[in-house]
């Protein structure tokens, strides 16, 4: 239809079929909110946000410059997360000691996760959610010293949950590590709204 450019503001899933497109079609695509490091590729499409392995980068430099070696994974098993974790992995010098991975409208292993945090040692350990939605932990059904536990460690998080209210309500201690609209990383403590 003589369409030669498009905007985009969708999902790594979602981009990749059009991005397929473009590029057979000979389109320009402008891209606002595509950060998977599988879609960086030599093609017709021109990203106006970096990739994902600045923001791991960026992750990776303060969980250094806070002292956590230690660190527990709860990942959304889905393109976007896939690559991010694969990338965090390859990068962290510290040790990973579980992922625990749930598929989207589920819950992680809540019993295991819960008994593995009470044997952590809170000084030097995190957890890193590269997920979607807090529901995945199933926070409400943890009880006594193990939700206590979780409760205490610092918290990781990525672009995903940076505007989402109910990380914000969960009284969790959280840092948002990502990127704003001009591509610079900065680190977003959970108790600052960032629609401000």
């Amino acid at each position: 239809k003589g369409i030669k450019t498009v905007i985009t503001l969708v999902s790594s899933e979602l981009f990749t079929p059009m991005q397929q497109y473009a590029s057979d079609n000979d389109m320009i695509i402008l891209d606002c909110g595509n950060t998977a490091m599988s879609n960086a590729l030599n093609d017709t499409t021109f990203r106006l946000i970096p990739n994902d392995t600045h923001e791991v980068n960026a992750l990776i430099y303060q969980l250094d410059k806070e002292g956590i070696e230690n660190v527990l994974i709860i990942d959304v098993n889905n393109l976007d997360q896939n690559n991010f974790r694969s990338i965090f992995e390859s990068k962290y010098t510290g040790t990973v000691l579980n992922t625990y991975l749930y598929a989207k409208g589920n819950t992680i292993e809540v019993k295991a996760f819960g008994d593995e945090t009470v044997q952590m040692s809170n000084e030097n350990s995190a957890i890193l959610f590269f997920g979607e939605k807090l529901d995945a932990i199933g926070l409400e059904s943890l009880e006594g010293p193990v939700k206590d536990k979780v409760v205490a460690y610092k918290w990781f998080g990525t672009h995903l949950i940076e505007f989402n209210e109910e990380f914000k309500r969960s009284g969790l201690d959280i840092t948002f590590v990502t990127h704003d609209y001009r591509g610079f990383g900065y680190f977003m403590p959970q108790h600052i709204d960032l629609n401000n």
